[in-house]
């Protein structure tokens, strides 16, 4: 079960790294259109779009919380003790994310 959403939250979070950078996307694809051509062939539209576009931007809000925290890390700041949970969650998702096999 956890190969089975991790699998497509890496993709998730590949393709809203993609989209977001304009100089890298050739035209602005949104979310939302994202969601309806990753959604085309399933019974549930409704659903699988809400999924995908709450998988995305969880992705992509947890890719902003490792970013903030690495720098925080790296300038020598020190992290806040209220915060050190959600850096924790952040790169402990990265790094299971990176694990997977393919």
């Amino acid at each position: 079960m956890r190969k089975i959403l991790v699998t497509p939250l890496w993709v998730l979070t590949t393709l809203s790294i993609l989209f977001s950078a304009g100089s890298i996307a050739k035209e602005n694809i949104k979310i939302p259109d994202v969601a309806k051509a990753a959604c085309i062939n399933h019974k549930d539209k409704e659903s699988c779009e809400g999924f995908v576009i709450a998988s995305m931007g969880h992705a992509f809000e947890q890719g902003r919380i490792s970013m903030v925290c690495d720098l925080m890390r790296e300038s020598g700041e020190k992290i806040p003790e209220e915060q050190k949970d959600r850096c924790d969650e952040a790169n402990d998702m990265l790094r299971e994310v990176r694990s997977v096999k393919y």
